[in-house]
């Protein structure tokens, strides 16, 4: 049978609102290793081949997944537009056509979240703003539909910051996200509600975007994974939005995914990578694989606008290490300067900020206003000529380092530069928001160049207010369109730090 009519039989078929806990099979075992008797713990790709060897039904792993969310969603406040009915409607499809012998899609029977500032069919686009409208988006996102197509079964949205424009998770409609790990932290943002429910067991994938950092610092900050794929490698669309994307959101902004580990990224984006009318700037062009020559890793663990915490550069050692010692060529590199790259997307993002800003203030809520306000009071009042001058710089800064990374495909580098920051952390001060963009340069300097990047956790470290640890990581940069070599190297940093990235939530 198509997968469109499967996709149609979805949303055709009603369940019961209850769900009941599974009867769980301790014994699962794919490839040889054994599975934990819970299915909510289990990565995309284990799900899905445990359902297609008929191990479990997609039933049973749904209501498992269902009756976590009852369990730790209070907590941690990660998903905010629960949808039972139609996760239990889908797993029931998913199983008939299963045992008609329909062909199973690569995320079929994987239960998942959409952000909430993204279009589900029949859900309100909320994107934390109390104003949104009441009406339910008509039609799925791009991004959506292709997830739906490969058989991903959504069991709700996920919280994000009042028009997603911070890079903490909290909004006047839904309240704050915690962050697993801690309560004091932030979870990240935007994707900061993504991050939290896979950190917490609330499905086996998350979707997100990326403006400047908002997949890879939730990643960072929840100790899970998360890939912003290259420019123009997903399509991205909401028909619920009133106008289209600006110039910076169409250059800057990408749509990826967050899991708990590297495996299940790359069994997704093939499935988001799927092209759609509705985005003309989708490109189409096919996966650029295949490090030339040796494997060459350059890691920055410096440069000048850069900010990097001890820990943080602790991090990056031990990755060159482990690296090096697992056959790679590992080499201190010096980039391109990172500061000139952070003013440039700083001009460019704010000054479109500062254009909407008579609408965007009186929409947005008091915390959203804030935090970019200071971002503002940073940034340089532009002309239009000077801004005419930064969409050409900004194809300069893509060349300088496109020709760098000729002699490194590899570049690994910090998500952030300092620990996830204190909840609130950006409506404090201008200086501390400063010294934000310090930390978070290479990320923002990602954005401006359209590069592929994977923020991979690799150890905890120690703090008062994370009793099992606070999460560090990296990330993995790559060439334009080689977003799985990328991939293949996270992978390996992330067999070299094996350690847990589920965990019950720190309760108050």
């Amino acid at each position: 049978m198509e997968r469109r009519r499967f996709i149609a039989g979805v949303l055709a078929l009603t369940g019961a609102s209850a769900f009941n806990v599974p009867l769980l099979r301790a014994s699962t075992s794919l490839r040889g290793q054994s599975l934990p008797a819970d299915p909510w713990k289990w990565s995309a790709t284990q799900t899905r081949s445990a359902i297609v060897a008929r191990q479990i039904s997609c039933r049973e792993v749904v209501d498992a997944h269902l009756a976590r969310y009852a369990v730790v969603n209070p907590v941690v406040n990660a998903i905010v537009d629960f949808a039972p009915e139609e996760a239990i409607a889908s797993a029931t499809l998913a199983d008939q056509m299963l045992a008609q012998g329909f062909e199973p899609g690569r995320l079929f029977g994987v239960p998942m979240t959409v952000k909430d500032n993204t279009d589900l069919k029949g859900h309100r686009t909320v994107n934390g703003l109390a104003s949104a409208s009441a009406e339910a988006a008509t039609d799925d996102s791009p991004v959506v539909r292709s997830l739906r197509s490969a058989g991903a079964i959504i069991i709700g949205k996920t919280n994000t910051p009042c028009l997603s424009s911070r890079w903490e998770t909290d909004n006047s409609v839904y309240g704050r996200t915690v962050n697993p790990w801690s309560r004091e932290r932030t979870p990240g943002g935007s994707s900061g509600g993504a991050a939290a429910a896979l950190a917490s067991g609330m499905g086996a994938l998350a979707h997100g975007n990326d403006i400047g950092g908002s997949i890879r610092y939730p990643a960072y900050c929840c100790g899970v994974t998360g890939l912003r794929p290259s420019m123009g490698r997903t399509p991205m669309f909401n028909g619920s939005y009133r106008n289209d994307r600006s110039f910076c959101n169409q250059m800057f902004n990408v749509e990826g995914m967050l899991a708990r580990n590297v495996e299940d990224l790359l069994l997704s984006l093939p499935a988001i990578s799927e092209g759609d009318a509705r985005d003309p700037a989708w490109n189409g062009v096919p996966s650029q694989t295949g490090l030339p020559g040796p494997q060459r890793v350059g890691i920055i663990m410096e440069s000048p606008g850069l900010y990097v915490s001890q820990p943080v550069k602790d991090a990056l050692t031990e990755t060159a290490r482990r690296l090096a010692d697992r056959g790679f060529q590992v080499e201190e590199v010096t980039p391109p300067v990172i500061e000139e790259a952070v003013e440039l997307w700083a001009r460019m993002v704010f000054s479109e900020l500062r254009a909407a800003w008579p609408g965007f203030s009186q929409i947005a809520d008091e915390g959203a206003r804030k935090a970019n306000q200071f971002f503002l009071d940073l940034a340089p009042t532009l002309s239009i000529d000077d801004y005419v001058a930064g969409t050409a710089a900004v194809m300069a800064m893509r060349r300088r380092w496109s020709e760098f990374m000729e002699r490194w495909p590899i570049l690994i580098g910090p998500n952030s530069g300092d620990l996830p920051f204190m909840s609130g952390f950006d409506i404090v001060s201008a200086d501390d928001t400063r010294h934000q963009i310090a930390s978070q340069a290479l990320m923002v300097t990602v954005n401006l160049l359209g590069l592929p990047s994977v923020a991979v956790p690799t150890a905890f470290v120690n703090a008062a207010d994370a009793p099992n640890g606070l999460p560090t990581g990296v990330q993995v940069i790559a060439r334009r369109f080689a977003d799985e070599d990328a991939l293949m190297v996270a992978e390996v940093i992330q067999t070299a730090f094996p350690q847990s990235t589920i965990t019950d939530p720190v309760k108050g």
